[in-house]
């Protein structure tokens, strides 16, 4: 079994640039893979492409996704030792989290790979991000698991991440990060360094089935956020982000026009029956006054040690895909070891 199954779906990685314009097409398949086989000397025959898609990134919708898992099932069940699927770098982080989720009981080794520009640019890193995964395939100690192999432009290495412990890169930034360095392992001169490879994987069957009706309204704390421009409706749950230290306002406004406190936020989703879930938050002894009023609310759900990106993967999948009866446990449930509960985090 030595057949790689390679998916493309467009991104930067998939696109040509002309006259100022950066748009798919389909003549980068073979453009990406003769440069991996004339950059390192490889032979292409292992190779079974497929595109079910070819879009920009941030033109992908979660149908768009549905449609990359189908293929990334459909590739598992073939003889194949493992699955690289090419995308875009603007939405990576949400594609990578609802894979990892979706994707958690294939077991084969899945990689993403992007590029930070065009392939026909010198300076771009999708040759060096998709040799990286085949590597990574090939390697004996790679785990069945969903994961991102890209290069950061101010490393000499391709760092790969595991899907469900990415972060979204910070503004004006190519560089993809995990959490607190929790980074899978590293990747140069044909070498893999593994790093943190433990992680959690569900034992339980999820069957995910169903369409995408229910719709969420994710919130980001700033500062002068007027809770009263929430609460028109429209929406079925809420996913809450908080501070980096976990917390949110907790006290009221002078101004009675505005009301910036998340607690009479929470009591307004309480007495109309809607969800609120909270993450960005560590399960810890020791919390700030602000945080410890928002646990004294019962109805305040909270999604602990996980990315809010991986978090709404998890709620749109379980709200969507699965009947009532197991949400819970799926939400409460370290589906793919995006619940980050090792010392070195704690």
């Amino acid at each position: 079994m030595n057949k790689i199954s390679v998916i493309f779906t467009g991104g930067t990685i998939g696109s040509i640039a002309s006259d100022g314009d950066i748009s798919p097409s389909s003549t980068t398949k073979s453009l990406l893979l003769n440069k991996y086989a004339q950059k390192y000397n490889k032979d292409l025959s292992r190779f079974i492409d497929t595109s079910p898609i070819s879009i920009l990134s941030e033109n992908a919708n979660v149908a768009d996704i549905i449609k990359m898992y189908k293929e990334i099932l459909n590739a598992s069940k073939q003889d194949v030792k493992g699955i690289i699927m090419t995308h875009g770098s603007d939405t990576l982080a949400y594609s990578g989290a609802y894979l990892s989720i979706l994707s958690y009981n294939i077991k084969k080794p899945i990689v993403l790979v992007a590029s930070n520009f065009v392939l026909t640019n010198e300076l771009a890193n999708g040759i060096d991000n998709f040799a990286c995964a085949v590597d990574l395939i090939d390697d004996v100690n790679c785990k069945s698991g969903v994961y991102v192999a890209y290069k950061n432009p101010q490393d000499s290495f391709v760092s790969v991440h595991l899907a469900c412990r990415m972060c979204e890169p910070a503004p004006y930034s190519d560089s993809f990060l995990s959490p607190v360095g929790y980074r899978y392992a590293t990747w140069k001169n044909g070498k893999l360094n593994y790093e943190n490879t433990s992680f959690e994987v569900s034992n339980q069957n999820f069957d995910f089935n169903g369409t995408f009706k229910n719709s969420a309204l994710v919130i980001n704390p700033f500062t002068g956020l007027d809770y009263n421009n929430y609460k028109q409706g429209g929406f079925n749950y809420v996913l809450h982000n908080l501070y980096h230290s976990g917390t949110a306002n907790t006290q009221n406004f002078v101004n009675e026009s505005m009301d910036t406190n998340f607690l009479n936020f929470a009591d307004y989703c309480n007495k109309n029956k809607i969800p609120l879930y909270i993450c960005n938050i560590k399960k810890k002894d020791e919390n700030y006054n602000s945080t410890n009023q928002i646990l004294t609310k019962n109805n305040v759900k909270i999604l602990y040690d996980i990315l809010p990106n991986i978090a709404l993967a998890k709620l749109n999948i379980g709200y969507n895909l699965l009947p009532k009866e197991m949400l819970e446990n799926f939400l409460f449930t370290n589906i793919c070891g995006e619940m980050i509960k090792d010392k070195q985090y704690i």
